[in-house]
């Protein structure tokens, strides 16, 4: 980002000088009313991690706070008036339903001297979002990498070819190869358009995406380009400082070699007046710890603790100038950082003089208030529409006799919704990641039943626990448990909710890349919690047995790469003090089946770690909103299907009155009238 000297910083803090606001320019910084931070609006639950940014977003002087969610919660960025306290901007950065979390940066980006704010898809696709720091209009939204699938982005912004103007660097998640691009912008009326000025490659050979950061880390004319590896490489920074050069001007190691649980990484005035520092965040899986490098030095000058020693979620830093707010003199800049991991929804600031938290505040808290709904941003704009149900095939006015069957109507065909979109989650396992896209409305029941094992991560920990080769690979049903030395001494079957009501429909068949719900033999409705995936073309098979069993989703992707190499691989019997499970997946087993499970250890099995939303789909429910004349017909809907019985001794007319609710609440209704006559004699 651009900054002039620590000196015309600290004369901006006192109104001294008056210049135009470029960039996310944290040198112009008074006072923060913290007072007024607390209790942010966001979805009730939340409890993950936040990415942050600082900038001038009503060109008032003072130094506003941007928080965004991570991974888990709907992208919601909040932007906080650093005068006093008061919410600026509170919005979706994208579809409500998308759940991959926000990256996010700040500075002015359509020329009107209001820092604007840029967010970026941090997981599950590479879509960017631009939005008026000064209105909150939506100036942009674009995908950056057309030529390859980035698993999420992070952005920056600074002035990287020195001409006056910010650029959007954009540097690419995990399957983009490490590449960085920086755009231009181009202003248009009300919005702006982004064309690329140049692209670097960070680190050769590595795939696990990367980390960007924009700053005059040189004291030359244009800013430099920060990159930071991601998880899965050492915990390396490359330094770019032309941008018709992809020479580093300077690489290093922020932490111990090691490492391989990624950076987070933003720039600052700390330690030199006229150059910035570079910041490092350490990722998941070690100490909490935030590093400062002076310019383009090797050698932290300075470290400290974010959090706890025991916390293993990572953090993530940003800037920003806030010590006027709280008293302290000189004036200077401070670290802003969030937990990138499991939280409370906390940011801190600290003061690297005083070696201390000088605040925390909450912006989203797991127990604030529940939002008006889940996919309508109540603010002045809303790109993401407020849209009802609709009616697309009216029911008929039904006439039948006394007695007449009854009557299945597939109320999916009745109502639709403009926003119908299927349910994307991640299924990470210690084999690799699989991508379902869950069949929402086709299956509500089956979907809503195992989006509430995923919501109450009782999948977390669960083995795939049988495959039969050429057929299926099961899980959703086993944790194993462990002695002091490691050693599986058993398998404890994961807690159930009550068995789902079986969904099955030949539209829907066991085909191969399918995922279906397993259930016991002779009970068409006892799906609880475990599942398979279709490794082959089992319709023939799986559709015509015990009601055939319910498809609920589909692996996208590369994702039955990760099941061909398990249902590839050896199965065992394992004997336990539990019971015996049979046909289990092993890897790393030399002796012969059965196995007695303490000869195994967790290593030796195939472990699902994690299942987390990238994106909610859309949903309707259903529900009967009146029936005028219950003693002709009685209606009864379960999932899509409504039943109607007719009634055998009594004549007459009902009206009944329907209505389909989307998951944000909207609603339709729709009404047709049931006429039940005597039986006409012939």
């Amino acid at each position: 980002m651009r900054h002039k000297s620590l000196a015309g910083w600290i004369a901006g803090l006192f109104r001294l000088e008056k210049r135009a606001n470029t960039g996310a320019n944290r040198s112009r910084k008074v006072r923060l009313g913290l007072e007024g931070l607390e209790n942010r609006w966001v979805p009730s639950g939340f409890n993950g991690g936040l990415a942050n940014a600082s900038g001038d977003f009503n060109n008032d002087g003072y130094t506003d706070a941007v928080v965004a969610t991570l991974a888990g919660s709907a992208p919601t960025v909040t932007a906080v008036s650093g005068k006093d306290g008061t919410t600026l901007l509170n919005f979706f950065a994208f579809d409500p339903r998308f759940r991959g979390g926000v990256n996010v940066a700040a500075g002015d980006l359509n020329g009107d001297g209001v820092d604007d704010i840029v967010c970026g898809a941090a997981s599950g696709n590479d879509s960017i979002t631009v939005w008026n720091g000064a209105n909150g209009s939506l100036l942009a939204s674009f995908d950056p990498f057309l030529n390859f699938a980035a698993n999420g982005v992070s952005v920056a912004i600074g002035d990287y070819d020195g001409n006056g103007v910010n650029d959007l660097a954009v540097g690419s998640g995990a399957g983009g190869g490490s590449q960085v691009s920086i755009f231009k912008p181009t202003v248009s009326g009300t919005s702006v358009t982004f064309s690329q000025l140049t692209t670097v490659t960070a680190f050769s050979g590595f795939n696990g995406g990367v980390k960007v950061a924009m700053g005059n880390v040189t004291g030359n004319v244009a800013d430099e380009l920060i990159v930071a590896a991601g998880p899965g490489g050492p915990p390396a920074i490359v330094i770019f400082g032309n941008a018709s050069s992809t020479t580093p001007l300077a690489s290093y190691y922020a932490f111990e070699q090691s490492f391989t649980g990624g950076l987070s990484v933003s720039t600052g005035f700390f330690s030199n007046s006229n150059l910035e520092d570079v910041v490092v965040g350490k990722g998941a899986g070690s100490t909490p710890t935030v590093s400062l490098f002076k310019g383009l030095e090797t050698t932290a000058h300075t470290s400290f603790l974010a959090f706890d020693s025991a916390y293993r979620g990572g953090v993530s830093v940003a800037t920003g100038g806030f010590s006027a707010s709280l008293g302290l003199q000189p004036p200077r800049q401070q670290v802003m950082f969030s937990p990138a991991g499991p939280s409370q929804g906390q940011t801190h600031i600290y003061d690297t003089v005083l070696n201390k938290n000088l605040f925390v505040f909450t912006s989203f808290s797991n127990s604030g208030p529940q939002p008006a709904n889940l996919f309508y941003n109540p603010g002045p704009n809303n790109p993401w529409g407020n849209v009802d149900p609709v009616v697309v095939n009216p029911i008929g006015n039904q006439t039948v006799t006394l007695g007449a069957a009854n009557k299945t109507i597939d109320l999916a065909t009745v109502f639709a919704d403009p926003n119908a979109s299927n349910t994307l989650l991640q299924v990470k396992t210690s084999d690799g990641t699989i991508l379902m896209e869950l069949l929402d409305q086709a299956a509500p029941l089956t979907v809503n039943n195992y989006l509430a094992y995923v919501d109450s991560n009782k999948y977390d920990g669960t083995i795939w626990h049988r495959s039969v080769t050429d057929f299926v690979v099961q899980g959703g049903g086993y944790v194993p448990t462990t002695n002091d030395e490691g050693n599986v001494t058993g398998f404890n079957h994961i807690p159930t909710n009550p068995p789902v009501v079986n969904e099955y429909s030949p539209l829907r068949s066991n085909i191969r890349s399918t995922v279906a719900m397993a259930k016991v033999g002779g009970d068409p409705d006892s799906a609880t919690s475990e599942f398979f995936y279709n490794v082959a073309d089992n319709s023939a098979n799986l559709d015509n047995q015990n009601g055939g069993f319910t498809v609920f989703a589909n692996v996208l992707g590369t994702g039955m790469n990760r099941v061909d190499s398990i249902n590839a691989g050896p199965n065992y019997t394992v004997s336990a003090v539990t019971g015996d499970l049979s046909n289990v997946p092993l890897q790393g087993v030399t002796q012969s089946s059965p196995v007695p499970s303490t000869d195994t250890k967790l290593a030796n099995y195939y472990v699902v770690n994690d299942v987390n939303v990238v994106s909610l789909g859309e949903q309707l429910t259903f529900t009967v909103l009146s029936n005028s004349n219950p003693d002709v017909v009685t209606p009864t809907i379960v999932g899509n299907n409504l039943t109607l019985a007719y009634s055998a001794t009594q004549t007459g007319t009902s009206v009944i009155v329907l209505r389909a609710t989307d998951r944000a609440g909207h609603t339709t209704d729709t009404a047709f009238t049931v006429k039940v006559e005597a039986i006409t004699p012939t």
